[in-house]
């Protein structure tokens, strides 16, 4: 009875928990870009002013806890970091940072590959942020790559330190989003049925009979 229990649980389980999927992905057929692309930070050189830090949505095909996050960018005046942050939504703005991740921009276009560490869920069909900055906005500068597919997508930005603006990107930033499946609700009640059933027979084979 247990291991037919066993069973169950694993088969009908076995697809919602299967490994690392993809649910964003605004790369072309074989990760490929365009550039240039959108410049973050830059204040004193392109815009004079505090440095702008860009926001791009996304809306995850799935609900999944958050492995990698993978772009393309490079920095444009002086070496720097690329500071990039996952953001949950507020009011169709930036809101709390989830996770934020930083990282040596080359001085050419280049794929980055960032490993989450807090695997933070991102449910599917839910709006997110992907926030590109650097460490001195004012002073640093870098470029994201951009995608080769069609269609714009939504874009907030801010100046130095003030508050997030909205908007429509003409075009859209080349990341992907990939992360560990999560089970949905209906199978993970499956499952603690199931395994609640496997501890009660369990129990009920130690119990001993009465006379």
């Amino acid at each position: 009875m247990t291991s037919k229990l066993a069973l169950l649980v694993v088969s009908a389980c076995g697809t919602a928990l299967a490994g690392p999927v993809v649910v964003y992905d605004s790369f072309g057929l074989g990760n490929t870009y365009i550039t240039p692309g959108i410049t973050f930070g830059c204040g004193a050189t392109c815009w004079h002013d505090g440095g702008h830090t860009i926001a791009l949505a996304f809306v995850p095909s799935s609900t999944v806890a958050l492995t990698e996050i993978d772009t393309a960018a490079w920095w444009l005046s002086s070496p720097t970091n690329i500071v990039l942050s996952v953001a949950a939504d507020s009011g169709d703005l930036p809101g709390t940072l989830l996770e934020s991740f930083s990282a040596s921009l080359s001085a050419a276009p280049a794929m980055m590959q960032m490993g989450s560490a807090l695997n933070p869920v991102l449910n599917g069909g839910s709006r997110y942020w992907l926030v590109f900055d650097v460490p001195d906005p004012v002073n640093e500068s870098g470029m994201l790559a951009v995608s080769p597919l069609p269609g714009a997508v939504e874009e907030a930005y801010k100046i130095g330190g003030g508050p997030w603006m909205s908007g429509m990107a003409s075009s859209q930033g080349a990341f992907r989003i990939s992360g560990e499946a999560m089970p949905e609700p209906s199978s993970a009640v499956l499952m603690a049925t199931a395994l609640t059933a496997i501890l009660a027979a369990r129990l009920g084979r130690k119990r001993p009979s009465s006379r």
